[in-house]
This record gives C-alpha cells, structure tokens and sequence, in this order.
C-alpha cells in the first residue's frame, strides 16, 4: 500500500519498505515524502573529470535528505505496522550499546541470530582490533561493528555503535568509564567529521562493510544500521559500496550523524572513478540513497548539526518521530532514542518512556 506524495511525481511510490530496501514482503509500507530539495548538481554537463571541481565540492555541501512524514496518513494498522517497523530496527541500532539479544527477541526484530560473527571478526580492518561477544568487534579509532543474520529473509545486517559504544554495555555512565579510551577516539572522530576530514572509524566502516559484502553467500542480502556517530559510519559506508557496485544499499539510523563535507567528497570521487560525469553526481548520489532512512527523535540536537555547521547533511530520506516530552539539555532525545521510539509506537507518547525496562515486549 502507498501513499501518494504532494510534491514530486518521481518519487510517487516511495514507500517506508522501499526506504528500509528491497528484501520486504509484498505489502509495503507507505509514507509520504513532503519535500524533495533541489539537487544542485545536477547540470547539462557530461565531461568526465576525476578531479572535483571548486564549485562541484562547494554544491555538495548543499545536498540534503528528503523529508518522510507521517501526519497525512489515516490509516491506523498502516500506522501501526510503521510503528512495529522501526522499534524493530530501533532494537537493533541500540544493540551496541546493550549486547542484549534476548531484546531484538522482545522487539520482534525478526529472527536475528549472531552466526555470522565468526566472518566479521576474521576480518582485519583496524590496528588493534578485538573481538566483542560473539558477533562484534572493536578497533583502535573508536570503530565497533556487530553481525547480525535473520534466516528466514537471508538478510544480513552489519550495526555501527555510536560514542561510548565498546566491549562494556550498559547505561551512559557505565559506557563511558568502562569504554573510557574508545569513547575518547569517537568524539575525535566526530569532531573531525564535522570539520571536514575522514576519521579513521568512518574507513574501517567502509572497508568492513565491502569486504563482508565480498564474503558473503550470494543468496544473502547486506544491509546496515547504526545510532549517533554509527549511523553515520552507516551511511557513509553504504554510499561508499553503493558508489562502487551501482547498487542502492539499505541502511536505516537513528539520531545519525551527518557527514561532512569530506565524507561527501569522497563518496563523489568513488562516483568519479566509476566513471559518472561531475554534471550527474548529484543524481546519481540521489538514486543510490533512495534506501537510506535516518529516524531523528524530535528535539535531538546531533542529527540536526546542520543548524550551526553548514558543511553537514544527511543523503537518502529522514524522518522526524514526534516527541511530547522534551528534556531540559535533550541529552535523553539521544542517549533513550530506543526506548522513547518504543513508548511512542505503544503509547503515542514519549511520557513514560523512562518506565521501559527489561524484560520488555513490544507489540
């Protein structure tokens, strides 16, 4: 079932499953798109140039996401079922920080198993690296990554933990001493993102990602997710294997991080060497994001950088969750995005969002 767009006839079968990507049931979910920016680069141009130009990098930086919104659909068990959707995902972004599968269980996030960790902790990405669990790893820049494989749909999902992720789990507080060293490394990151450089974590998430692509069964499907600074290790490395291979890749996020303008440049320049013309880059960044969803908690700061750093921007499509409880400093919109998206989709409200705790279940 879909819901029709207002704005722009190309995407006038955007769906919320084609948003998540194509290994869905037949019956998509909808979503209307509100707006759709003007792509700015996007030209009569043709020339093919290795090299981007002054004005090609200065265009990038205003590339943006289009807006998903929920308000226009009369649909209850439609609603209901988007809702379902992204406390699963939600489940599954968070896992970084809680290495609690019994919780993708309690969220209905399919059949999410951690056979596939021996594959991803045979890979060398980073110096330094160790294993976490069964299924995850760590590297020296801050990078963590876990596997997760559901049988039942063959798909694959690789999950980027944000700061203060590492081999100890648990609350804010317990994260940030027990990771003390990592967590330093990703606010080093983070802040070379937003000024323009590409921090170590956001290599090591595309060279994960490749070569898990390269190792896997072909009847396998790859998607990826992430939360905060791993929601944008997410999306770069989606863009980056999308780049090389053609193919739109799924990544769904939450409270991501926006990618800078180096981020952006280098995504381009994979393009360039693939062989698209500076004066289609644009497009071309546009059809290979069209699987990519960034869920922001309403009032959440980090998702929103835009506002005082120009330079970053989310690609592929977001969508803003309604929040009826806001925090004081809107440190909970990021650090409780799980359980606030969980209240809402049970409740309709993030009131007693702090009244989720384990054993939970989600219907």
């Amino acid at each position: 079932m879909a819901i029709s767009t207002i704005t722009s006839p190309v995407i006038s079968h955007t769906t919320f499953e084609q948003a998540r990507g194509q290994n869905v049931p037949s019956e998509n979910i909808g979503l209307q798109q509100v707006s759709s920016p003007n792509n700015p680069l996007s030209s009569s141009r043709s020339e093919l140039n290795l090299t981007l130009s002054t004005q090609t990098k200065a265009e990038l930086t205003q590339l943006k996401a289009d807006k998903l919104s929920l308000s226009s659909i009369d649909d209850k068990p439609l609603i209901d079922n988007i809702k379902k959707t992204l406390v699963a995902d939600a489940a599954l972004a968070n896992f970084p920080y809680s290495h609690d599968l019994a919780e993708l269980k309690s969220a209905k996030a399919g059949n999410w198993g951690a056979e596939f960790g021996p594959l991803i902790q045979s890979i060398q990405v980073g110096g330094e690296q160790n294993n976490i669990g069964d299924n995850g790893i760590v590297t020296k820049s801050g990078l963590t990554a876990f596997i997760f494989a559901d049988e039942t749909t063959k798909e694959v999902r690789l999950v980027f933990g944000g700061t203060t992720s590492g081999e100890v789990a648990g609350d804010l507080n317990t994260r940030t001493k027990g990771n003390l060293l990592t967590t330093a490394k990703q606010w080093l990151a983070n802040i070379k993102n937003v000024f323009s450089g590409t921090p170590d974590s956001y290599k090591e998430a595309a060279k994960l990602t490749a070569e898990v692509k390269k190792l896997l069964p072909d009847e396998y499907k790859l998607s990826l997710s992430g939360h905060s600074k791993g929601g944008g290790e997410s999306a770069y490395a989606a863009m980056m294997l999308a780049a090389k291979t053609g193919e739109p890749v799924k990544s769904i996020n939450f409270s991501s991080a926006e990618l800078g303008s180096k981020l952006k440049q280098n995504i381009a320049n994979e393009l360039l060497k693939s062989g698209t013309p500076q004066g289609e880059l644009g497009d071309k960044l546009k059809s290979l994001s069209q699987n990519m969803l960034h869920v922001k908690v309403k009032g959440d700061p980090v998702p929103n950088m835009h506002k005082m750093f120009g330079n970053v921007s989310h690609l592929g499509k977001t969508l803003t969750v309604p929040n009826d409880s806001q925090s004081t400093a809107h440190l909970s919109e990021h650090v409780d995005f799980f359980n606030r998206i969980a209240s809402w989709a049970m409740t309709g409200s993030m009131t007693h969002h702090a009244d989720i705790s384990g054993p939970r279940s989600y219907v």
